[in-house]
């Protein structure tokens, strides 16, 4: 994470607060089949919502079929799921479900092969919210095959979208309603030149309905975009479409959102030699568009990006290569795509080494929901991630000039204010700026906060001179035992900040120097906190409402793990609930829960980037009930 540097000129505290980050909840497995689940490639959503209700779909064959389409949903935001629920029942496959939602109306469009013909478009639709659903619709009769739909809504119209082979080539078509799926208009052709058209993508705002899609027909495959003005009746000839790229590479697979007249594509493309994930964007309904943005530089493949767009944040999701196995990775643009951050603006959502594919993303209110599909347990099973929105706040100490003496503690205390009494501290950075000293080997620098104490600088930087400008950060990749003096930059500390996540951030935070050895002496003159905080606990989710039989402690897995594992856990009663990380020599080295929690299911998670490789214990307390279980680190 990216903290601000403060330099401020009081001897006060100085508070600033109020900036959004974007925080991660710990992953979530929705399936658990011996069967392979599988979801829409990157043109269409599989998961969608209104408030904090939300719906995904998939296909899956654990019923002996080659497929059928699925269904759960959430009333509370992602933290707990619904069972599942089967939506198509018959012999044939039925593949590639996408879903959109308005309020309680929910419609899952997928191609189907019940007819033995090639695969046409299927429609069904609840106006419930998911709890009962209508009969199966068959939207199309191509007879040469409708494959890969995408979806889009727009008050009480719907749009559906999919490339089509009844003309012995693949083109464009369309087809919607206008009447929430009561009734339907005539299949109309979008495309029609001799080359293939793929893999459309559909948005729509008011009355507007855009659509994307990669076409062969400049010699290589390139993106193109058009528009209807009237809720899908008019699209315009062939050639009024517009041409978005023109590079020397393939431009493939588009994903497109919109909103109040922006509207944002991002594609895979090999311009640069290899695959890379690009974005571009229109601030007039598609008439003008910006340059083309990379948005990834690596040398391994990314590709299936998924864009979505919520107010002036831009989101993007994919999958990447530059790891040992394909990895999640997300990017976010903070006012409307015109800037995305450096390439360390890149946050990867997932860490396991096995493979994620066909990752989309939805955003709710101020929260993303994420899920792909993942082979960690052999097979392809569904997964879940969800952003929590934080609240940044800075505070700060300057002009302070405490004397550092030699072979004795200097402590100076900051009071942070009980301005969110539910908050829980969802990451922190500490700076030090400024410690003026001639020789840093001779210093300690520890953190105290609640009872934790962590020693977050430990003699580095042997005989040089000076703190200036120091932010201690556990995502930076430059150890403080590493540095050296005046260590001005973002260093990740001795002992990892993370044992502060989830403490109650209000109260009292002391820094403690301590000054080893004899024949130099210095100043404290400045030093300062960045703490994220958010309104629910890091790392903690809830599985189900259901008020288990019993206290329970799960095996963490994976185990042995590096860097991440997970730990399930069944509370019966509402109480307070403490989970604590011990070594092998018994010294606690981090809290994973300590909150109140109300009854049900619950799987922490806790990443041990920073600590070294052994055997570790996990000990959960509530009331009487206590266990503890052995977990190992394999670096």
């Amino acid at each position: 994470m990216n903290m601000k540097l403060f330099f401020l000129f009081t001897m006060i505290i100085i508070l600033s607060s109020g900036v959004t980050k974007t925080q991660w909840q710990p992953e979530l497995r929705l399936t658990n089949e011996l069967s392979a689940t599988g979801l829409s490639i990157n043109n269409s959503r599989s998961v969608a919502g209104s408030g904090a209700i939300l719906h995904i779909v998939w296909q899956d064959g654990r019923n002996g079929s080659s497929g059928e389409i699925y269904y759960k949903r959430s009333t509370d935001g992602g933290s707990s799921w619904s069972g599942d629920i089967r939506l198509t029942n018959d012999p044939a496959a039925s593949e590639v479900p996408t879903v959109a939602v308005t309020g309680n109306d929910v419609f899952v469009v997928w191609i189907d092969n019940r007819h033995g013909n090639p695969a046409e478009i299927y429609y069904k639709h609840s106006i419930d919210g998911g709890l009962s659903w209508s009969a199966d619709t068959r939207l199309t009769f191509s007879l040469g095959g409708a494959y890969n739909p995408s979806l889009s809504l727009s008050g009480g119209n719907v749009h559906v979208v999919w490339h089509d082979y009844r003309h012995s080539n693949y083109e464009i078509y369309y087809k919607g309603s206008q009447n929430n799926g009561l009734s339907w208009g005539t299949d109309k052709r979008i495309t029609n030149n001799s080359a293939s058209s793929f893999y459309p993508s559909v948005a729509s705002t008011g009355n507007i309905v855009f659509i994307v899609w990669q076409d062969g027909r400049f010699g290589n495959d390139e993106i193109l975009f058009k528009s209807s003005p009237d809720n899908g009746n008019n699209w315009g000839s062939d050639t009024s479409a517009i041409r978005l790229t023109s590079a020397a590479g393939f431009s493939w697979a588009p994903s497109i959102s919109a909103e109040d007249g922006k509207v944002h594509v991002a594609w895979r493309d090999n311009r640069d030699g290899n695959y890379e994930i690009y974005y571009k964007k229109s601030n007039n309904n598609g008439a003008d568009w910006s340059a083309d943005k990379r948005l990834t530089n690596n040398s391994a493949w990314s590709s299936s990006p998924s864009v979505y767009s919520s107010g002036n944040n831009v989101h993007v999701v994919w999958e990447d290569q530059m790891f040992s196995s394909p990895e999640i990775l997300y990017r976010r643009s903070s006012d409307e795509g015109s800037s995305w951050g450096s390439d360390s603006a890149i946050t990867r959502l997932t860490t396991y080494p096995a493979d994620k594919l066909n990752p989309c993303i939805f955003v709710s209110g101020n929260a993303a929901h994420v899920i792909w599909r993942d082979r960690r347990n052999l097979n392809f099973d569904i997964y879940y991630k969800r952003s929590l929105n934080t609240n940044f706040s800075s505070y700060s100490k300057q002009n302070l000039n405490k004397p550092i003496y030699d072979n004795q503690n200097i402590f100076d205390t900051i009071i942070v204010p009980n301005v969110y009494p539910a908050g829980y501290t969802a990451e922190i950075n500490l700076m030090i700026d400024t410690v003026m000293h001639s020789n840093t080997g001779d210093l300690e620098f520890t953190l105290i906060h609640q009872g934790i104490s962590d020693t977050v600088i430990y003699q580095a930087g042997g005989i040089g001179d000076n703190f200036i400008g120091t932010v201690l950060d556990d995502d930076s990749q430059n150890p403080v035992s590493g540095g050296s003096a005046p260590f001005t930059g973002t260093y990740k500390p001795f002992k990892p900040l993370s044992q502060f996540i989830n403490s109650n951030p209000a109260g009292l935070w002391i820094l403690k120097v301590f000054d080893r050895t004899a024949g130099n002496t210095g100043f404290l003159k400045a030093w300062g906190l960045s703490i994220d905080i958010s309104n629910n606990p890091i790392g903690i989710n809830s599985i189900s409402a259901e008020v288990p039989q019993r206290f329970s402690l799960g095996q963490n897995y994976p185990n042995p793990f590096n860097p991440t594992t997970n730990i399930e856990f069944d509370i019966t009663v509402t109480g307070m609930v403490n989970m604590e990380i011990y070594d092998i020599l018994g010294r606690k080295v981090t809290t994973l829960v300590n909150n109140e929690l109300k009854p049900g299911k619950y799987i922490a998670n806790w990443s041990a980037d920073g600590y070294p490789s052994g055997i570790y214990f996990y000990r959960l307390s509530s009331g009487s009930f206590t266990s503890t279980k052995k977990m190992i680190i394999a670096k």
